[in-house]
């Protein structure tokens, strides 16, 4: 009889699937863990319960909350942070106010850091790679700095609080 078997997996429906086949809530406890890998210059393991599970948007912000404590490499930021910013301003149709804010950034920074920020985040998810080594030399608190302020310029700060945990 299997008395143990680890799963491994980046896929966030996958996970979901395969925990609503577990038991009730007393048996879950008793019978699984469930754990989180933080990989940055080295990894690390970390317990976690079920109500930690997370839908992808709110992971994508539990990535930035990580970076911001060093638990995440910085090369993701970038792509984390074009995620959120396509997700949220689509779902609250206000995906033509963010480009104008970007291009108002833009046109007020002489920030070379930021320039190249604007450009990968303005490809898309499906664009070549094509100068985004440039990104490397940002640090987290560089992007996070950045990212505060386009929801600063849209005038969605609040929500930005709120996924920050910042109340």
């Amino acid at each position: 009889m299997i008395s143990k078997v680890i799963i491994l997996t980046h896929n966030l429906f996958f996970f979901h699937e395969l925990i609503k086949l577990g038991p009730g809530e007393k048996k879950f406890t008793k019978k699984y863990n469930l754990y989180r890998v933080y990989k940055n210059s080295n990894s690390k393991v970390e317990g976690m319960e079920k109500e930690q599970i997370k839908n992808e948007y709110q992971s994508f912000w539990q990535i930035i909350k990580d970076a911001s404590e060093n638990k995440a490499p910085t090369a993701i930021l970038p792509n984390v942070m074009r995620n959120i910013l396509e997700y949220y301003f689509s779902f609250v149709y206000k995906i033509d106010d963010l480009n104008k804010q970007l291009c108002n950034l833009l046109s007020e920074t002489e920030d070379q850091n930021y320039r190249a920020f604007y450009r990968f985040i303005n490809r898309s998810s499906h664009s070549d790679s094509f100068n985004v080594h440039m990104l490397g030399e940002m640090t987290a608190n560089h992007y996070l700095d950045l990212f505060k302020k386009i929801f600063e310029k849209t005038g969605d700060l609040r929500h930005y609080n709120k996924m920050r945990g910042i109340e």
